[in-house]
């Protein structure tokens, strides 16, 4: 073969490549659309469910009861943008309020999202220090 068919081959390669990086993308965030109840592991209250809208908005809800038992909710709105760093999936959280003193502003590997099941694990804090560790299970409501 020539060097110049060679040459035209890895180039093709490498578009093939990276259309293939940006269509991942898209592929995750129309998976990650909708709405997300986070699994509590002792079924207690409260709960909170993720709103991942289309674009890079994102929902919280926290659904608790009052002391008289009324039931009440608080909203906080935040973003996140997928990102694809070595071939991992991930989403990074921006702007989102504390609850309960957990920040879940950060850097999320997307363990698993199939149909109705998505994990998360957080593997960055905003500032970059240690204390990342956080995982999260949801299912799609």
């Amino acid at each position: 073969m020539h060097f110049n068919t060679i040459k035209y081959i890895a180039l093709l390669l490498v578009l093939i490549f990276f259309i293939s990086l940006t269509g991942c993308k898209k592929s995750i965030q129309q998976k990650i659309i909708g709405k997300w109840e986070m699994v509590s592991y002792d079924g207690s209250e409260p709960s909170f469910t993720y709103e991942f809208m289309d674009g890079d908005q994102l929902n919280r809800y926290w659904k608790y009861k009052l002391p008289n038992g009324d039931d009440t909710t608080i909203l906080d709105t935040a973003f996140y943008y997928i990102e694809v760093k070595n071939f991992r999936k991930n989403i990074r959280i921006t702007k989102a309020e504390a609850f309960l003193s957990v920040d879940i502003n950060g850097l999320w590997w997307i363990d698993n999202l199939e149909s109705s099941l998505m994990e998360l694990q957080r593997i960055e804090t905003p500032d970059l220090e240690g204390g990342a560790y956080l995982r999260y299970e949801f299912i799609k409501k």
